[in-house]
């Protein structure tokens, strides 16, 4: 097929798409493409890439700086949303109170700008972070906010899968990249190389099993097959993507979340949740002793085509481990691969190091023991919030559960807790709020 007819196809094709979820969402505002650009941005690369005037980060000023540009649309997009929520008039007492520990993470990455070698750099990447609670927190406000969060997946769906298709298979000069010593090729679609694809991936399998399963047609007829077969083709494009992304990691934890959010909709399971942690539990302690005994891990990772070595990344953990910071506060908010430092660490490689691919060891690096131990309190609160909801019953809630544990997962080897796709849906489902009206709560679907 000649790229421009596929290009002109996919355009139909999203155009398609989006038309029918706007009749299929009519109670969500226009303020829910705000978020929605938002996410977009994050799942694909900086706006000053497309248009051709981007930075392409080759040393470590660059990447500290970033461009000008990116910065300007981010904070329009921020301000924006803040406007909405001041018009919302936001129960803000009743938001700090029902995720005060939310609050405090996020205040301690604020806090720990001050004992950074680069603050200016790291407050700025910190208030840009602020952003993914502002954006979220315009979805929750909202008079449906489960039907708009629904709304908000969906279209990202609709845009990036046929995009990533595109680019993959029509426009390889920019969908494709080359391994400067090998030449051998990967995929990076519309993100910057395979590993961002794969992380954007696996948030749109996962969004797109919840957008599915409770899919309706909004027109009689042949309108309305076509509108369900035309949704329906997107898991398939999605796993092709996955596919020639060759990132086991997001192929993994794709299928476990999904296994996980159809089997905590089972009410016998769901209604035992608190007997699956324990479960949990003692699977953790027997792979352990597995591991121990008879490298139960080695032979896991073999079959998802990895070596133990997680494809060179245990080489990377144990050279910034080896790095002399503050281990309760570590280097400061967002600064461990800045100057000198990094420099050092990417003398064995062809490209600038610029994360530690873990992203427990990447919270330690930047915020130390305390900032880990603040996050493992976060994920505590949210994981026994979220169990309450699913032992009633609630669809999103085992949605909610399962996509919290699989970046569990992916954070074994990716850094997931920081600005991207997976951290802002972490945030949007993680995030509580009640509005003034008694009654009136984010109270989700079943």
């Amino acid at each position: 097929m000649p790229p421009r007819l596929a290009l002109f196809l996919c355009i139909t094709y999203i155009s398609w798409l989006l038309l029918f979820d706007r009749r299929r969402h009519a109670n969500v505002s226009s303020a829910n493409w705000i978020p929605l650009i938002w996410l977009v941005i994050l799942g694909s690369r900086p706006i000053s890439l497309w248009f051709g005037f981007g930075q392409s980060f080759t040393t470590t000023d660059d990447y500290a700086e970033g461009s000008p540009f990116d910065r300007f649309i981010f904070l329009i997009l921020i301000t924006t949303a803040i406007a909405i929520l001041v018009k919302r008039g936001i129960n803000w007492g009743g938001l700090a109170r029902n995720n005060k520990w939310l609050l405090i993470f996020f205040l301690y990455l604020g806090v720990s700008v001050l004992w950074s070698d680069y603050s200016f750099v790291s407050f700025k990447r910190w208030i840009k972070d602020l952003g993914n609670i502002v954006m979220a927190l315009v979805v929750l406000t909202e008079s449906h906010p489960v039907e708009a969060l629904k709304s908000l997946l969906g279209k990202c769906c609709y845009v990036l899968i046929p995009v990533n298709i595109l680019l993959v298979k029509y426009f390889p000069e920019t969908g494709r990249y080359y391994n400067q010593w090998t030449y051998v090729s990967y995929y990076g679609g519309a993100t910057m190389d395979k590993n961002m694809l794969g992380m954007t991936l696996f948030v749109l399998g996962v969004s797109q099993f919840w957008v599915l399963s409770e899919l309706k047609p909004t027109r009689p007829g042949i309108i309305g097959k076509l509108q369900l077969a035309a949704h329906y083709v997107m898991p398939l494009m999605t796993f092709w993507l996955l596919y020639k992304s060759q990132s086991s990691t997001a192929v993994a934890c794709t299928i476990l979340a999904l296994s996980l959010s159809t089997i905590l909709r089972v009410p016998a399971i769901s209604s035992r949740i608190s007997r699956l942690v324990f479960f949990g539990f003692v699977s953790t302690v027997v792979f352990v002793v597995m591991q121990v005994t008879v490298n139960l891990g080695g032979f896991l990772l073999g079959l998802l085509g990895r070596d133990f070595t997680f494809t060179g990344r245990t080489e990377i953990w144990d050279a910034v481990l080896s790095e002399d910071i503050n281990p309760v506060f570590g280097t400061g908010y967002y600064s461990f691969w800045l100057g000198e430092r990094v420099e050092r660490l990417s003398e064995k490689y062809f490209y600038h190091l610029n994360e530690a691919h873990n992203g427990f060891i990447e919270i330690y690096l930047n915020n130390g023991l305390l900032g880990l131990f603040l996050l493992a309190v976060l994920y505590y609160t949210a994981s026994r919030r979220i169990c309450a909801d699913v032992t009633k019953g609630s669809r999103i809630a085992a949605l909610q559960l399962s996509f919290l544990v699989a970046v569990a997962i992916y954070g074994i080897t990716e850094a997931v807790f920081r600005f991207g796709p997976i951290w802002f849906v972490f945030l949007l489902f993680v995030i509580e709020y009640t509005r003034r009206k008694q009654g009136d709560t984010l109270a989700p679907t079943r």
